[in-house]
C-alpha cells in the first residue's frame, strides 16, 4: 500500500491547506563508533588535512593513489572493484585486492536494474561488456535523487541477470591490471596485512565470512546492530522469485500488468527469459521457507493434496504465470526472498588517530538479502550504492595518505546510502498483512478494480511514451486489447491483486488527483453572497486607508470564493501589498502563492525571499515552509539549513514541523541520527491529530519500526486517523479488523471502514467493499 505523495501546497492558516508529502523513513538501532563528520566539523577536519601536506609528494610527483580492500567478492564487491580498476591508470587507485568467500558463493535469481546514471559512470569497454553480457530495457526514466541531469537526459534503467554479470564482473576483475583476486575470505589475519601494506580503504560487501572478521577486527561495532534499544522489531516481508524462459512474451503488455499491482512483478533480462516475483503473505512466507528444490520439482510435476499449504502457494504462482502468460513448463529455479530491514545509521568510518583506514559498508554487509525488486531496488540498489562510493574514492581529493580522506565526497555517499535505504524500506501497514487481508474475504468488486486500475496505468504509459523505452511502448496494447487477452482467474487471485496496490507510480497520480480536486474545494467557499459583499465595501474602505490586515483579508476572500467571485489576481494583488506593508501572515501567504502558482506563475526564489523575510521575524509557518523548500530542492537543496528551520518551526508547537524534524532525525538526514528523538517528535505531532503523523506512527508500531511492536498501539493510531477522515487510516484500520491483528476480528467494522475509505475514492478500499446491506455498519 503506498503512502500518497501530495504536492507541497505551503503553509498559511488563512489558506486553509497543508499538504504535507508523507517522506517515508527508517529506523536504525545505532552500532557505536561509525559516524562521519557532521558539516560543522568540516573546517577542523580541513585544517587538519592543511597540517600533513607536507607530507604529500610535491608539485609534479605522480600520487601514490589509493589501495583498497574488498571483503566480499559479492556482486556489489565485483562492481566496485570494476570501477576503481578504471581508476589505477589514472594513479587514482594503486591497487585494489578483492576476498572471495567461495563457500558463500550460490547462485542468485535476482535480477539487477541498472539505473541511467550508474550507466553514465561505466568505462566504455565494459559498457560494450555488458551488450555482449545482453540487457533489457523496461522500465521508465527517473529523476535521480543526487543527479543534475534532467529527466529526459536520462537512460533508461537495464535489467541484467545477476548471476551473468557476476561472472562478466569475475572475468574482468581478474584481468584487469592493478586488481588482486585473492581466493579466501577476509580474515584478522588478513586484516593485519592490510595494515602492514598501507592499506587505507576496506570495504565490507557481503554479509559471509568476511564479516565476522569484521566483528573481531571492530569488537562487533559493525557487524549486528544494538539489540536492546527500546526492542526494536521490523517485520520482515518475503517475495518469491522464479526464473522462466518463454518465447512471445509481449514486454508491454508484460510491463502495465507489473504497474497495475504488486501481487506479481515480471522482470524480464531477455528476450523471452526473466524472473517472476510474487509478494508473500507471513503465513506464506512460512510456507515458502520449507520449499527445497525437490519439493518445488515434486510441486511442479506431481500431484500432492489439493489443500496443503505448498500446493495453494503453487496454485498462486500458476495465477501469476496465466496473468503474464508465461507457461508452467518454462519455469526453472526458486529462490526465496527474505528483507532483512535492520540497517545502519552510518555506513562510513574514518581513519582515527589511532589507525589509517577508511572503512564502508556495502550490498549485504549494509543491508541483507532484500524482498524489494523493480527499479532502483535490490540489488541494483547494491550497485548505485557501489557506484557512489566508487566515485566518492576517485574523486580529486581522494584518499592519498592515510591521513586524508575526501570529507564532502565522503558525506555525499553517506547520504546517497540513506536514500538508498529509504527507497527499499517504505514505513506502513505491510504489504504481506494486506494481500493476508484481500485473501481473507474476497470480494466480489476485486476483479472490476484491478481492471480500472490497469486501465488507468495503460492510460498513463501512451500519455507519456517518452518515459518509456522504445519497445515497451511499441508493444503495448491498448486497454480493450489487453483485458481481452487476460486469462480466467480465481476469487483468490484477484483479491491478492486487488488488495496489493499499484505500483507507487500510479498511486502517486491517483494521488496527485485527489489533491488537486481537495485543493479546488478548499479554495472555493461558494462564491457571493450579501453578507461577502457587505465585507468587501468594509475591507474596500479599511484598505484605502492603509490597514494591512484589510489588505490581507480582502485578498483571501478573492482567492477562496469566501463571499465573492473568485479572482486570484485580485487576491494576489491585495496580499502583496499587505505584505510590503510588513504584515507577517501575508507575507507567508504571498510565499505560499508564489511557491504554487496561485494567481501568478510559480516564482519559486521569490516565494523563498517572503519565506525567509517572515521567518528572520518569528514566523513558524513561514519557517517551516521554507524549510521545506530547501528539503525538497524546490530550490537549491540544503538539508542541514532545512533541519534548522524545522527545529525552529517545532519549537513553536507546529505539529507539521515536528513531523517533519522527526524523520530528518529517524533518517540522520541534515542532522545526527537520533531515533529516539525523532520518534517523540512524531509523537508530539501525532497527539496535534496531524493526520500524516497518526498514520505513519501507527505504521512504525505496527511493524516494530523505531519503537517496541504494538499493534494494539497501531490500532488506536489508525482509528484516530480513521476518525479525522484519513481514507489510508481507514483502510489500515479495516485490514486490521479483517484479519484480527492488534484488533478484535470483526468483518462488520471492516467493511465499515472499507466503506469510509471507499467513499473518498480509495480504490484499494472499493475493492474490498462487499455488497451493500450484507453487513450492518459497524461504530
Amino acid at each position: 500500500m503506498a503512502s500518497p505523495q501530495p504536492r507541497k501546497l505551503g503553509r498559511g492558516s488563512l489558506l486553509l491547506i497543508l499538504a504535507t508529502g508523507v517522506l517515508s523513513a527508517s529506523a536504525f538501532a545505532r552500532p557505536r563508533g561509525f559516524d562521519v563528520p557532521r558539516k560543522e566539523a568540516r573546517e577542523s577536519v580541513d585544517v587538519s588535512l592543511e597540517s600533513v601536506s607536507l607530507g604529500l609528494p610535491s608539485a609534479g610527483q605522480p600520487q601514490p593513489g589509493v589501495q583498497v580492500a574488498i571483503a566480499g567478492a559479492s556482486l556489489t564487491g565485483l562492481w566496485l572493484a570494476m570501477l576503481l580498476a578504471a581508476g589505477i591508470s589514472q594513479s587514482k587507485v594503486a591497487r585494489v585486492r578483492i576476498y572471495e568467500d567461495q563457500k558463500s558463493d550460490k547462485e542468485d535469481l535476482a535480477v539487477a536494474t541498472i539505473e541511467g546514471v550508474v550507466w553514465a559512470e561505466l568505462p566504455e569497454a565494459f559498457r560494450k561488456e555488458l551488450t555482449r553480457v545482453g540487457f533489457v530495457e523496461q522500465w521508465p526514466k527517473r529523476q535521480h535523487e543526487k543527479s543534475g541531469r534532467t529527466l529526459e537526459e536520462e537512460d533508461f534503467p537495464r535489467n541484467v541477470a545477476t548471476g551473468r554479470l557476476k561472472r562478466a564482473l569475475l572475468d574482468w576483475v581478474v584481468e584487469a591490471e592493478g586488481v588482486e583476486l585473492v581466493k579466501e575470505a577476509y580474515s584478522a589475519v588478513e586484516h593485519r596485512r592490510s595494515l602492514q601494506d598501507n592499506v587505507q580503504c576496506l570495504v565490507f560487501a557481503d554479509s559471509g565470512r568476511s564479516m565476522k572478521a569484521c566483528e573481531e577486527v571492530y569488537e562487533k561495532l559493525f557487524a549486528a546492530p544494538v539489540a536492546d534499544v527500546d526492542a526494536l522489531f521490523v517485520q520482515p516481508e518475503r517475495s518469491l522469485g522464479v526464473a522462466f524462459e518463454a518465447e512471445g512474451l509481449n514486454l508491454g503488455a508484460a510491463t502495465a500488468l507489473s504497474w497495475a499491482q504488486r501481487r506479481y512483478f515480471l522482470n524480464f533480462t531477455g528476450p523471452s527469459e526473466g524472473v517472476l516475483q510474487m509478494r508473500l503473505t507471513s503465513e506464506e512466507g512460512r510456507w515458502a521457507a520449507e520449499l527445497t528444490p525437490e519439493l518445488w520439482q515434486q510441486l511442479r510435476h506431481e500431484s500432492s493434496e489439493p489443500e496443503s499449504p505448498l500446493q495453494r502457494l503453487w496454485e498462486d504462482i500458476r495465477e501469476g504465470c496465466r496473468l503474464f502468460g508465461v507457461p508452467e513448463q518454462g519455469l526453472g529455479a526458486l529462490q526465496v526472498f527474505a528483507a532483512d530491514p535492520v540497517d545502519r545509521p552510518s555506513y562510513t568510518r574514518l581513519p582515527e588517530a589511532d589507525g589509517p583506514l577508511a572503512v564502508f559498508l556495502l550490498g549485504a554487509a549494509a543491508r541483507r538479502g532484500s524482498a524489494a525488486f523493480g527499479p532502483g531496488l535490490g540489488a541494483g540498489g547494491d550497485l548505485e550504492a557501489a557506484t557512489s562510493l566508487a566515485k566518492a574514492l576517485l574523486s580529486p581529493r581522494a584518499v592519498r595518505l592515510k591521513q586524508q580522506v575526501d570529507i564532502d565526497a565522503v558525506l555525499a555517499h553517506e547520504l546517497i546510502m540513506k536514500s538508498l535505504c529509504a527507497r527499499e524500506r517504505q514505513v506502513r501497514l505491510g504489504l504481506g498483512e494486506i494481500i493476508a487481508s484481500g485473501l481473507q474475504r474476497p470480494s466480489l468488486e476485486a476483479e472490476a478494480v484491478v481492471l480500472q486500475r490497469l486501465e488507468g496505468t495503460v492510460d498513463q504509459l501512451r500519455r507519456h511514451p517518452d518515459r518509456w523505452p522504445q519497445e515497451v511502448a511499441r508493444t503495448l496494447p491498448d486497454f480493450e486489447e489487453l483485458r481481452s487477452e487476460l486469462p480466467p482467474l480465481s476469487a483468490r487471485a484477484w483479491a491478492a491483486l486487488a488488495a496489493s496496490g499499484p505500483w507507487p507510480d500510479l498511486a502517486q497520480a491517483e494521488a496527485q488527483q485527489t489533491m488537486d480536486e481537495a485543493e479546488a474545494a478548499a479554495y472555493d467557499f461558494g462564491g457571493p453572497t450579501e453578507e461577502g459583499r457587505a465585507a468587501q465595501q468594509r475591507l474596500e474602505q479599511q484598505c484605502a486607508q492603509g490597514s494591512a490586515e484589510a489588505m490581507l483579508q480582502l485578498g483571501v476572500m478573492y482567492v477562496t470564493a469566501n463571499g465573492v467571485e473568485k479572482d486570484r489576481g485580485q487576491g494576489f494583488h491585495w496580499i502583496q501589498s499587505a505584505a510590503e506593508l510588513g504584515h507577517l501572515e501575508a507575507m507567508n501567504c504571498l510565499g505560499t502563492m508564489l511557491r504554487n502558482g496561485l494567481g501568478v506563475e510559480i516564482r519559486k526564489e521569490e516565494a523563498a525571499s517572503w519565506f525567509q523575510r517572515a521567518g528572520d521575524l518569528g514566523h513558524a509557518e513561514a519557517q517551516f515552509n521554507l524549510g521545506e523548500m530547501l528539503w525538497d530542492a524546490e530550490i537549491p537543496q540544503d538539508l542541514e539549513r532545512g533541519v534548522v528551520l524545522f527545529e525552529k518551526a517545532a519549537q513553536a508547537e507546529l505539529h507539521a514541523a515536528q513531523y517533519k524534524l522527526g524523520l530528518a532525525l529517524r533518517r540522520g538526514f541534515g542532522v545526527e541520527m537520533d531515533v529516539a528523538r525523532g520518534m517523540q517528535l512524531i509523537e508530539k505531532a501525532a497527539a496535534q491529530g496531524l493526520p500524516e503523523a497518526l498514520y505513519f506512527l501507527g505504521s512504525c508500531y505496527f511493524s516494530g519500526d523505531g519503537v517496541a511492536r504494538d499493534v494494539g498501539r497501531a490500532a488506536q493510531l489508525f482509528r484516530r486517523g480513521a476518525e479525522e477522515g484519513d481514507p489510508v487510516a481507514q483502510y489500515s484500520l479495516g485490514v486490521m479488523h479483517e484479519i484480527g491483528e492488534g484488533v478484535p476480528q470483526n468483518d462488520a467494522t471492516a467493511q465499515h471502514w472499507f466503506r469510509a475509505a471507499a467513499a473518498q475514492g480509495y480504490l484499494e478500499a472499493k475493492a474490498r467493499v462487499r455488497a451493500p446491506g450484507l453487513l450492518p455498519p459497524a461504530s
